[in-house]
């Protein structure tokens, strides 16, 4: 508690007083598991607890729990390629331990190396087939893959097995989510938090869902309620700035993310950054924004996230009407083997719009077209391919010509875009 309340000298004084206590009537590995758990609490600073790792580490280095622990918070500080190694000196240590080898799946993942962390689950899950962590890994992995059919029957499977596993009906409800059945996901979110009203990712993805289906209000009162249960929630923290940024809320959103670092280390304060970032677009603070993407786009640790920064970058040239340098981070970003099929959709009818802007109405066109054969195109995306065809005359479409008319299809296309752009991650 006095980590986590800044009380930072005070916090290493009373653990050397537990470690005093603890080494004097046990062997190190009780110590070793104390720091791990301390290590693990909600609202501690990453550095802090990347030390206790390290403590417990030293008292305890055969251990598995205390070696992937360790590995973890690695993986959630960003330091991936460390992770990755952790991971991989646990499995080689543990073999036949389910949580290194998911552990270091998940990281795979994080890597953006997807077909690597896919091979890796698929492994897991031969291995260990009562694992819910693997099932659910894999079908998660499926997902990012583009796979969504594939990925809500894995998760349709791992319910059946573990109908009481909350990570394999909120992966069911974030699979149907993506796939547009919006009723059915809300229905799926609805049924988690009944049966889990305490875990965070029900609560924060049922309002998710409310916002993605336009109930924005009520999206705000089910980020409260996720934030009374879980006052140090990032990820609710971060859904809330959002909803409040899209209602045009903005001090309140800003206000929500007052704390977060510059640069971020924890995946979840990446997002909030990037929510920072497109509120300083939507408030019409381009070149701050522009500042910002662009130094994120090249430290950001987590694959997906710079994907997601690069595209943002996008948006913002967009904004200012540098249609080609936007069309160039787009092209450059389809290029990447790192983005996930499930980007591409949104890559593609971005680029459209970049394309179109910059007379180059042909390739807008085969842009829209490609985005079409992706297997994945959310609602939204969807409206941004009608709102873009419309506003530059494509598919044989008059283009506007109203000054007026204009303004308004460039204020909808702007406003879809930053929608796109801030998926919420965790």
């Amino acid at each position: 508690d006095r980590f986590i309340g800044g009380r930072i000298a005070a916090g290493w004084h009373d653990l050397a007083a537990l470690a005093k206590k603890q080494l004097s009537s046990g062997p190190p590995a009780f110590l070793a598991k104390s720091l791990s758990n301390l290590a693990v609490r909600d609202g501690l600073p990453g550095d802090i607890a990347l030390e206790l790792h390290d403590l417990a580490f030293l008292c305890a280095s055969e251990d598995v729990v205390v070696s992937t622990a360790r590995a973890e918070t690695l993986r959630d500080l960003g330091r991936l390629d460390e992770a990755l190694a952790a991971y991989d000196r646990a499995v080689d240590m543990f073999p036949n331990d389910a949580h290194a080898r998911c552990g270091r799946a998940e990281t795979l993942r994080a890597l953006g190396r997807l077909d690597e962390a896919l091979a890796a689950y698929d492994r897991a899950v031969e291995m260990f087939p009562n694992n819910a962590h693997a099932r659910c890994g894999r079908a998660e992995t499926l997902r990012d893959l583009g796979r969504l059919n594939e990925a809500v029957a894995a998760y349709d499977r791992a319910v059946d097995m573990f109908p009481h596993d909350a990570h394999a009906r909120c992966g069911r409800a974030e699979t149907l989510r993506d796939l547009g059945r919006l009723d059915e996901a809300l229905a799926a979110y609805d049924r988690a938090v009944d049966m889990f009203p305490n875990h965070a990712p029900a609560r924060n993805g049922r309002a998710e869902t409310l916002r993605d289906l336009g109930r924005l209000d009520e999206a705000v009162a089910a980020y409260v309620t996720a934030l009374n249960v879980r006052p140090l929630d990032k990820v609710a923290r971060n859904g809330y700035a959002n909803v409040l940024s899209e209602l045009g809320r903005w001090d309140e959103a800003r206000s929500q993310l007052k704390n977060v670092e510059d640069p971020p280390r924890a995946r979840s304060d990446w997002v909030a950054a990037h929510i920072l970032c497109m509120l300083d677009l939507r408030t019409k603070a381009t070149d701050r924004a522009i500042e910002r993407l662009e130094r994120f786009v090249a430290i950001c640790p987590f694959a997906t996230q710079r994907n997601y920064f690069a595209t943002s970058l996008a948006v913002a040239k967009l904004a200012e009407r540098r249609a080609a340098d936007a069309r160039a981070i787009l092209t450059a970003q389809l290029e990447k083997n790192v983005v996930a099929p499930q980007m591409r959709a949104m890559l593609h009818v971005i680029r459209a719009h970049a394309e179109a802007a910059d007379g180059d109405l042909r390739a807008a066109e085969q842009s829209i077209s490609a985005s079409n054969v992706v297997p994945y195109a959310t609602f939204k995306m969807r409206q941004l391919q009608r709102e873009v065809t419309a506003r530059y005359g494509l598919a044989n479409n008059p283009p506007l010509t109203s000054s007026n008319d204009i303004a308004a299809a460039d204020a909808r296309i702007f406003a879809l875009e930053v929608a796109i752009c801030l998926p919420m991650a965790a």
